[in-house]
């Protein structure tokens, strides 16, 4: 557990440039959006004739260019952090603790229980 916290504390604490930016497109271009670090969306640029679509498809293709930003941005996080860790490993290590912590739970709850009725006076 010690690793996966170090490890995400890296990650979190890493110095990434402020000036990086993540670029994506939807609809060949007619939508554009840019991301920067922490997830903030920098840029959205709707070309008039991306504006004649349906409202749901319309928000489909915003979701894609968006998308499509962060995901640029993850990746070029990534390249500019050498030694970054590899994030579904510690999703994985996570939820193993999480499991190995519920079952102990479980049983020091169970343990606590059969100690309070074994010290619990019995009703004649």
């Amino acid at each position: 557990m010690a690793d996966a916290i170090a490890a995400l504390g890296q990650a979190t604490n890493g110095t990434v440039d402020s000036e990086l930016r993540g670029a994506g497109e939807a609809l060949d271009g007619r939508i554009t959006a840019t991301a920067k670090p922490h997830g903030v969306v920098d840029s959205l640029v709707i070309s008039p004739g991306a504006l004649r679509l349906a409202p749901e498809a319309l928000a489909e293709e915003i979701l894609r260019a968006v998308n499509g930003a962060l995901d640029d941005l993850r990746s070029k996080i990534g390249s500019a952090l050498p030694g970054a860790p590899d994030t579904a490993a510690l999703s994985a290590e996570l939820r193993d603790i999480q499991e190995r912590s519920t079952e102990r739970m479980s049983a020091f709850l169970s343990a606590i229980e059969t100690a309070r009725t074994a010290a619990r006076p019995e009703k004649r």
